[in-house]
């Protein structure tokens, strides 16, 4: 609604006014004046349209042509009676004319006004079943019939209703020299063609719009078009006819610039619509029950708004009892027609939920060159969800159907306060000129009721609210924001007020100025580079590496201000911080009187090494004192609650999400390694990053216990500790490299140095061994016939520890007899690793004599299950006489561990 310089009072009927049409009186629904508040001089006056003294004349023509036959004449006659019985209201009048070749009144306006029942004015009707003049038929009714001296009245609206069968045949006048005539004297007129010999071009130039043209295809079809028609009429005729008497005129009305709109909610059963009064002009009723058909109960009027835009204005009205879910209607002018059409349906969600029973329009000033834009604000006051008592719904208007995507709520809790009852559009109340909206909630915090502030914004109204004003101020007041109203400066202090309507009182709440306060941060260099926070370089720490440059502007202040600027670094991060303000200080203030711009400059220097590549947020804290304003009565200006952040800007290290993924290989190189103890020992491990900067990486050597890596950092500065594990002889030792963050592309060599170390500890542990030892031998020989003599050993180990074996071979080599055994060392078959074999002479002396023998010893490497061990003898006997020889030789074996001993001998 327009407010600026006019205001709309609203009188009660009791005591102020009375209309007066002809000999009866009516009592107003309501009376509104609008006034200009510079000369408080009425400007026009509306009350309900019943109270206009207009009145509707309307004459109806039917032709009564011998084409029609007896039958057919008598159901257009019942017809015109039911349309006659529709104008019942006190200020219609109706007279009715047949044609054919002539025209003649069945009777006049001040004949219905003596007796308007149709049965006894259409008694005596005759055919004339002659031919068809139409044209001269209108005529007659202009020139002859709406005249006062027959009883029309002078400012009533005409309205001719013409029933025809077929094409006319008028020899003397034609539809362009009458219709003029029809034009001037404002008669709205219809056409009604019946059966097929009509034309449709006729009926049109008869009629003032196309859509008031009717077609049935017979007689009997009349009563089809009968409701049509009457909405039709009701129409034109406005807050005139049947079903005004509980129209409420002016249930809800908003100002547009020479226009006034009222909504009638009672109009036709409760079906509603709004009244278009245009300054110096008759009243217009805006019937939507005629342009729609499941319009009954909706209450259409219940709320209306307006908006001016490019293309004309807009027209909204709500209907929230519509289908029991709530609907707002779209109505705008069409071009060529003149009339107002429904060119949009906005319908509520929840059955209820009274959506549309209040409705507002706010008009966004996007910026300079960008033009406006007009946003409707629908109330649903009844929506409930959980901890939800009502919504509002925020549609844009911008381009084809409205978007109503944007839903603000009030505080959570409040499932009975009726968010949204009222609604009002706000003048800029923080400076940034753009509107603001409120909204009142009558039946939040127990009936006490609330007053919400939602601030405008380039796109439209925030969606969380910046202000609630609570009825707990009042003391015992009720239903505070049951109605809102932005109303200008009352008190001419060039702030803007509101007033707020509650239970038995009325309140006006007066805004604070606000000045608003603008803080940019720039960076110089704009971005940090790598070179100065990488952990891969070295760095200066602790000197300056950038500069913070921080301007103050304020602006809608009424004179200087103190501002006391605090700037935070990297409040949201984790310590030590990433950044200081020089020297060493996590936050900085300023403090300066400000007129306009003022600007001052903050150094930071970085602690340690960054491996958090993220932007470093700086944000700013203000406290700005402001002087009293004069000519406000003490008022102070308060700042608006907005709290810059800005960022310092890293040099991008892992790309654009900030997300370092790395790629490491290992390689691993040593020389030859002798087990033995002191052997120095040197490993080599190269950690190469193909990928982006890997940090907090660890590289784990696993190594036996005997080769131990001496805590400390290598050739490379990293440190390494050693840890025993679970296993027996192994042990991990962990080389963080987070102190050394490896770069893109980054290879590091660490090199460790050890010695190779033995302790030995001396465990007595008992095994028990099962040897099997069997000879194969030649023990009798005949001389000379068999000279070479062979004698073999195997030594087997059928047990389950495989050992090391020692056997000593005891062989006869020199007999006292005389004879001779040219022996060879012996001849080994196996898989078993003889380590040595060694030979001894010594003497045995038997019964017989003495005997010369070699002692042959013999190591075995590892006696294993499975894999015997073949001893071979083999030599020559020699001697010139024929005897026979006995040979024997023995085998001893001894484990290496001393453990046990056993002798065998084989004969």
């Amino acid at each position: 609604m327009s407010t600026s310089g006019f205001v709309i009072t609203v009188t009660d009927i009791k005591n102020e006014h009375v209309c007066i049409t002809q000999d009866k009186m009516f009592l107003s629904v309501k009376v509104l004046y609008v006034s200009n508040l510079s000369t408080n001089q009425p400007i026009n006056q509306f009350c309900a349209a019943e109270c206009r003294e207009f009145g509707l004349d309307a004459v109806i023509l039917f032709d009564g042509s011998q084409s029609i036959i007896t039958r057919d004449f008598v159901t257009m006659i019942d017809f015109i009676k039911n349309i006659i019985r529709m104008f019942t209201a006190p200020r219609a009048q109706v007279a009715v004319a047949q044609y054919s070749t002539d025209t003649s009144a069945v009777f006049h306006f001040e004949d219905f006004v003596s007796d308007p029942n149709p049965d006894n004015l259409m008694r005596s009707v005759d055919h004339f079943q002659e031919a068809t003049y139409t044209p001269s038929a209108i005529r007659y009714v202009l020139e002859e019939m709406m005249t006062e001296e027959r009883g029309m009245r002078k400012h009533s609206r005409k309205l001719l209703v013409v029933i025809t069968d077929g094409k006319s045949n008028d020899p003397k006048e034609t539809f362009n020299s009458v219709i003029p005539l029809a034009e001037m004297k404002d008669v709205i007129r219809f056409a009604i063609g019946v059966g097929k010999q009509f034309s449709r071009q006729e009926l049109e130039q008869i009629a003032s719009f196309p859509n008031f043209v009717f077609e049935t295809n017979s007689f009997d079809a009349l009563q089809s078009i009968q409701n049509e028609l009457r909405e039709k009429i009701f129409a034109i005729e406005g807050t005139q006819g049947f079903g005004f008497e509980l129209s409420q005129g002016g249930f809800s009305t908003t100002l547009s610039g020479g226009v006034s709109l009222f909504g009638a909610v009672g109009s036709y059963s409760w079906s509603g619509g709004i009244v278009e009064v245009a300054r110096g002009a008759n009243a217009t009723f805006i019937n939507a029950s005629a342009l729609e058909t499941d319009m009954q109960n909706s209450y259409l009027g219940y709320s209306v708004a307006v908006a001016e835009t490019v293309n004309g204005s807009i027209y909204f009205a709500g209907a929230p009892r519509f289908n029991h879910t709530g609907l707002v209607m779209v109505f705008q002018r069409d071009p060529l027609q003149q009339e107002w059409t429904v060119t949009h349906r906005i319908p509520g969600s929840q059955l209820g939920s009274y959506f549309g029973a209040e409705l507002c329009v706010l008009e966004i000033h996007a910026g300079p060159g960008e033009g406006r834009a007009e946003l409707l604000v629908v109330g649903a006051p009844w929506y409930h969800a959980q901890g939800v008592g009502g919504e509002v719904h925020v549609c844009t208007l911008e381009t084809g159907a409205p978007n109503c995507s944007l839903t603000l709520r009030g505080v959570q809790g409040n499932v009975h306060g009726q968010f949204g009852t009222s609604l009002s559009p706000c003048p800029d109340l923080n400076g940034d000129g753009l509107p603001e909206l409120a909204v009142g909630a009558p039946l939040e915090d127990r009936g006490h009721g609330s007053v919400y502030i939602f601030l405008g914004c380039p796109w439209g109204i925030q969606a969380k609210y910046s202000q609630v004003m609570s009825g707990r101020a009042g003391r015992g007041l009720q239903f505070f924001g049951v109605s809102v109203h932005s109303a200008g400066d009352l008190n001419s202090d060039g702030l803007a007020d509101m007033v707020v309507g509650a239970k038995g009182a009325a309140f006006i709440l007066r805004s604070q100025p606000v000045m608003r306060v603008l803080v940019s941060v720039t960076m110089d260099p704009p971005m940090i580079s790598q070179n100065y926070f990488h952990c891969a370089v070295p760095m200066a720490l602790n000197t300056p590496v950038t500069t913070a440059i921080l301007c103050v502007t304020v602006t809608g202040a009424h004179a200087s201000v103190s501002v006391t600027v605090d700037l935070l670094e990297d409040q949201t991060r984790t310590r030590p911080a990433r950044l200081l303000f020089y020297p060493r200080s996590t936050s900085s203030s300023w403090v300066e009187t400000v007129t306009g711009t003022a600007c001052h400059n903050f150094s930071l220097s970085i602690p340690e090494c960054i491996s958090d590549y993220r932007e470093v947020p700086l944000s700013v804290q203000m406290a700005v004192e402001g002087l009293e304003v004069p000519g406000t009565g003490g008022l102070k200006s308060v700042l608006s609650p907005d709290n810059p952040t800005s960022f310092i800007l890293l040099e991008k290290v892992c790309g654009e999400d900030h997300v370092c993924v790395s790629d490491l290989s290992v390689n691993v190189t040593s020389p030859e390694v002798v087990c033995s103890e002191g052997f120095p020992i040197e490993v080599e491990v190269e950690v190469a990053n193909s990928g982006e900067d890997s940090s907090e990486a660890e590289l784990t050597l696993v190594h036996p216990s005997s080769i131990p890596f001496p805590s400390g950092p290598g050739q490379v500065a990293v440190w390494c500790v050693s840890n025993t594990t679970g296993l027996e002889n192994i042990t991990h030792t962990v080389c963080p490299l987070s102190s050394s963050v490896l770069r893109q592309g980054a290879r590091v060599n660490i090199i460790k140095s050890t010695e190779f170390f033995v302790d030995v500890i001396h465990i007595r542990i008992n095994y028990l061994y099962l040897l099997y030892f069997r000879g194969d031998s030649s023990q009798y020989i005949t001389f000379p016939d068999n000279k070479l003599l062979e004698h073999i050993y195997m030594v087997e180990n059928f047990g389950d520890v495989a050992a090391p074996v020692n056997v000593t071979f005891v062989i006869p080599v020199e007999l006292d007899s005389g004879y001779l055994w040219n022996v060879s060392l012996p001849q080994t078959v196996s898989a078993a690793w003889v380590l040595f074999i060694r030979v001894h002479l010594f003497d045995i002396v038997s019964e017989n004599g003495g005997v010369i023998c070699h002692l042959v010893g013999c190591t075995i490497g590892l006696s294993s299950n499975n894999q015997p061990t073949i001893f071979k003898f083999v030599g020559n006997i020699s001697r010139n006489s024929e005897v026979r020889i006995i040979v024997t030789s023995y085998i001893r074996f001894i484990l290496l561990n001393n453990v046990c001993k056993h002798m065998f001998c084989m004969g």
